[in-house]
C-alpha cells in the first residue's frame, strides 16, 4: 500500500518535510504503474 500523505504531515520534524515529500513522489511514481 502507498504511504500515507496525511502520515507525513504529521511528522513533527518538518525540515525533513521537502525530502520526504520528494522520495513519496519518487516512490509514488516508480510503483503508480503497478497499482
Amino acid at each position: 500500500m502507498l504511504f500515507d500523505a496525511g502520515q507525513a504531515q504529521d511528522l513533527p520534524a518538518r525540515s525533513r518535510r521537502p525530502l520526504l515529500f520528494t522520495q513519496f513522489v519518487a516512490f509514488a511514481v516508480g510503483h503508480g504503474r503497478e497499482l
